[in-house]
């Protein structure tokens, strides 16, 4: 491996946002050495309506909190 091709540990940080069916999320990724890096990130997404049948309202919801 080239010298200017070294790495050393937490040297950078990506940042990235992503979107899908899962919902919005975010991903952050960092190097351990030239070869390994270490990646997380998670989703997040709520739903929520209301629907009234025969005068009575019914909320329903659901929340997919950050995982």
């Amino acid at each position: 491996m080239p010298p200017s091709a070294t790495r050393t540990a937490f040297s950078g940080v990506g940042i990235g946002v992503k979107a899908g069916l899962a919902g919005r999320g975010v991903e952050v990724a960092t190097p351990l050495s030239y070869h390994v890096n270490i990646r997380g990130g998670g989703n997040f997404m709520s739903y929520s309506d209301t629907l009234t049948s025969d005068g009575i309202s019914y909320k329903r919801g659901a929340a997919f909190p950050l995982r």
